[in-house]
């Protein structure tokens, strides 16, 4: 048993494993359900932040000096 975990943590972790593995019908039906909805959804695209490059902005209210 690893360090630190219980008996039913380990157990529950190996029937969490197993069914992952499982390739029944009812997965593989539910698979093809998700795909028809357009499968696994994309990952947001991250937005480039611009560098300040330690100019500091000027307001154009004030107007430049």
């Amino acid at each position: 048993m690893k360090k630190g975990k219980t008996l039913v943590q380990v157990f529950l972790a190996e029937i969490g494993r197993r069914g992952g593995k499982a390739k029944g019908g009812a997965k593989a039906e539910t698979a093809r359900e998700n795909g028809k909805l357009g499968g696994r959804p994309k990952k947001p695209k991250r937005i480039a932040r611009r560098r300040n490059n330690g100019a500091q902005r000027q307001n154009p209210a004030e107007g430049a000096s």
